[in-house]
């Protein structure tokens, strides 16, 4: 037992804290089972007297070699981990109980609210909110000035914000060893992209130095929001998609991380009831392929040129269409309308 706990407690390279205390727990034992050895082996040389001399001799052997040398009290410095790499996301329970969190508000133009909007509108990272989390985003961003030479981002730095850029050019660049003299530059960002996402999303240090190199404006938002309504939209959107890929008829026959990589792909679209999915005839939009999350929607066709279109099939959640005009390169065959 003794050898053991030397063996897997007492000589380790490095330990956190609660196998620290685990470390001062057996320290606080071993004397313990030693004072208990030494009853047991006392007890054992006067049970048998004819051989006192003998025994007491064995016992101080036997005693000797089950001697265990005090073990650490400093343990060895923790070696630093590399950057960490899979998701993560705080973990919520008992002791740690999970907030409602309500975004900050902050007042804008009309002007500004539309600058914003643009950018959203054009920005991957807000390609999963539904329409309440985009005006809630909106709402919660704030506008941040840099002059040309300000350092936005420090590699290293724990983040704290996303940013978006509205106007000016900000360069990008990266020390890949500790060792080297200079940064390695990587791109320049430019008006309508965004930067900042990685620390937040996988809880890491900056990956790289952001600097102005114009006089700069971006639209900035705090870690709590991000985290709330981006990343957690993000998570959302797998979890949803996966369970809904499952029951597509279409998709039945690929594998998870097929569905999974798919899932990645999707842009979530809102219509309103009523509102032209798909036109007749069209040749311009013929590259998108749709399906029905949640609504319904009705496919209508004009048989003869003059006449009215009518309604020739209806879609519910599951259902999918404008495949054929993916497959044939050719104009969409029929009107989708939302109908609910």
């Amino acid at each position: 037992m003794l050898d053991y706990m030397k063996r897997n407690y007492g000589n380790r390279e490095g330990i956190n804290r609660a196998q620290l205390g685990e470390l001062e727990f057996f320290q606080a034992e071993v004397p313990k089972l030693k004072a208990q050895i030494r009853q047991k082996t006392g007890k054992g040389a006067k049970s048998t007297a004819s051989g006192q001399n003998s025994e007491a001799s064995s016992s101080e052997g036997s005693e000797g070699e089950e001697e265990v040398a005090d073990l650490p009290v400093n343990a060895a410095p923790q070696k630093k981990a590399g950057p960490r790499i899979s998701v993560s996301a705080e973990v919520f329970g008992r002791y740690n109980v999970e907030q409602v969190y309500v975004p900050p508000v902050y007042a804008k133009s009309d002007e500004q609210i539309q600058a914003i909007t643009k950018r959203m509108a054009s920005n991957f990272m807000f390609a999963s909110l539904n329409p309440k989390d985009r005006q809630a985003v909106l709402h919660a961003v704030q506008g941040v000035e840099k002059k040309a030479g300000e350092t936005v981002i420090n590699q290293g730095d724990d983040g704290d914000n996303f940013y978006l850029v509205e106007s000016g050019e900000l360069t990008c660049s990266k020390r890949f060893n500790p060792t080297d003299a200079q940064e390695t530059f990587l791109k320049t960002y430019v008006p309508g992209e965004s930067f900042g996402e990685l620390a937040l999303l996988y809880n890491a240090p900056r990956a790289a130095t952001i600097v102005a190199k114009t006089d700069s404006y971006l639209w900035s938002l705090e870690r709590m929001t991000f985290n709330s309504i981006i990343k957690t939209a993000v998570q959302k959107k797998r979890e949803k998609y996966d369970e809904f890929l499952e029951k597509v008829e279409i998709l039945k026959m690929m594998e998870k991380n097929e569905r999974d990589k798919l899932a990645d792909a999707f842009k979530e679209e809102w219509y309103e009831n009523s509102d032209t999915i798909i036109k007749q005839g069209d040749v311009d939009d013929n590259s998108s392929f749709y399906m029905i999350i949640e609504g319904n929607c009705v496919a209508t066709m004009q048989m003869q040129p003059g006449t009215p279109a009518v309604e020739v099939k209806q879609y519910g959640p599951g259902d999918y269409f404008g495949e054929r005009a993916l497959l044939r390169d050719c104009p969409r065959a029929a009107n989708i309308v939302a109908r609910s």
